[in-house]
């Protein structure tokens, strides 16, 4: 949904940090795996509601500012335009390849997320928020998908209390007794 994070570190990884892949968690909105995967993004298409309604748009927030630092300012402009007036935004393939290089992107379901919250705290003690879950389980994805083992830095969105009512709900507890919980 929105890439600032994601652009934050790209930036961070080009100023010299040494960052390895940078992994990218989608929920049910797609568009950002269909793009790097598939090469062609719909830009005249809604955006399906879930639990992580940050991640809810149609075209990910900030993805012209990606486009732009990978493939130029003309390429920004096909993009912007495209947006303006509606349909189909599509990448040659090595256009793709320079646009993902350094990138993994995952797609979590909700289903899956509300699960990953509780098993999280069973193996781990530590309460995550619907964004966490999502994030640790494009982790999950990607380290399955390669054999990485490399520690990982996951960019914590929000606080459970934020979304108290469906945190409790994944974990079988009341609102109270999580917050009870969490202090």
């Amino acid at each position: 949904g929105d890439l600032s994070a994601l652009m934050a570190v790209w930036y961070a990884r080009v100023m010299g940090l040494p960052v390895g892949t940078i992994i990218c968690s989608c929920n049910e909105n797609t568009m950002l795996w269909n793009l790097l995967h598939k090469g062609e993004l719909r830009t005249d298409t809604l955006a399906v509601r879930t639990h992580t309604p940050n991640c809810d748009y149609a075209v990910p927030y900030g993805l012209e500012r990606l486009i732009f630092a990978t493939l130029g300012r003309e390429e920004t402009k096909r993009f912007c335009e495209t947006c303006r007036v509606g349909g189909s935004y599509c990448l040659e393939s090595k256009q793709r390849e320079v646009l993902s290089e350094g990138i993994y992107v995952s797609v979590v379901s909700d289903k899956r997320m509300a699960s990953t919250i509780p098993n999280l705290y069973k193996t781990t003690g530590f309460v995550a928020d619907p964004y966490t879950a999502l994030a640790y389980s494009g982790l999950i994805d990607y380290r399955a998908a390669t054999g990485e083992s490399r520690q990982a830095l996951i960019l914590r969105e929000d606080h459970p209390v934020i979304s108290l009512q469906f945190v409790a709900e994944c974990m079988n507890l009341t609102p109270a007794e999580l917050r009870q919980l969490l202090d």
